[in-house]
């Protein structure tokens, strides 16, 4: 029994140093990795850096009120398939000598089972020009989160379940960022989150709305990549 847990404290102690020296990798290449709040549907691109027993991550516009001490926050490691870590939130918020804000992290003892993602979504908080307009309801709603398949409004003064009652499509409905746009068929309320609300999006026939929301969100994430790997840390 005694050889039994040694054994196992020996490989404890190999998974702690593993997960630190992959943490260090990333930090090292300052690649920006894709971020999710456990128990949330909140997710963002950032960048990491080990420093002085924290794992400090760069903190995106609009995140402030969704980021609380004790979340987790998980993201799948680069290069490591089917493995993610899960970093628990020591201090929601810090700011850098910089001025730069970023929140802090535990550093974590062991990896986590890969889970199951759908398509990619993409935090655009901090992009005030990027709208979905309802013609409906003759509104504009600043888009907080984008995918593929749906995205996030950020709503205010609105009874959110009379006006969005899940399931029932709203139609039609239009991405609008600066001068461009593009149709959709419809968007159908899925989920109510605080000040939020989360939609299914649907196209109309031939493909092209697909593609230019596709295009735009490879254009936002490069843009978002190139900020975070210059300045964040």
């Amino acid at each position: 029994m005694a050889k039994f847990l040694k054994t196992l404290k020996l490989r404890r102690r190999s998974e702690v140093k593993e997960v630190l020296a992959e943490i260090r990798r990333i930090d090292r290449l300052k690649t920006p990795i894709l971020m999710e709040i456990e128990q949330s549907h909140v997710h963002f691109r950032s960048v990491l850096a080990v420093k002085k027993g924290v794992v400090v991550v760069a903190k995106p516009d609009g995140l402030t009120s969704h980021l609380k001490k004790d979340n987790v926050v998980r993201f799948a490691v680069p290069g490591e398939e089917g493995r993610d870590l899960r970093l628990e939130v020591i201090s929601p918020h810090f700011n850098l000598t910089s001025g730069n804000s970023v929140f802090l992290c535990k550093i974590p003892e062991q990896f986590a089972e890969g889970a199951k993602r759908k398509a990619v979504r993409f935090n655009t908080s901090r992009f005030k020009n990027l709208q979905m307009f309802l013609p409906s309801l003759e509104t504009q709603f600043r888009i907080v989160d984008l995918s593929s398949h749906g995205c996030k409004i950020y709503v205010t003064n609105i009874n959110v379940e009379a006006v969005f009652p899940l399931g029932v499509p709203i139609s039609p409905a239009r991405i609008n960022i600066s001068k461009f746009s593009t149709d959709l068929d419809a968007v159908i309320p899925r989920v109510h989150v605080s000040k939020a609300v989360g939609f299914e999006m649907t196209y109309p026939p031939g493909g092209a709305a697909r593609k230019y929301v596709e295009h735009l969100l490879t254009s936002l994430l490069k843009s978002e990549e190139t900020r975070l790997s210059s300045d964040a840390l």
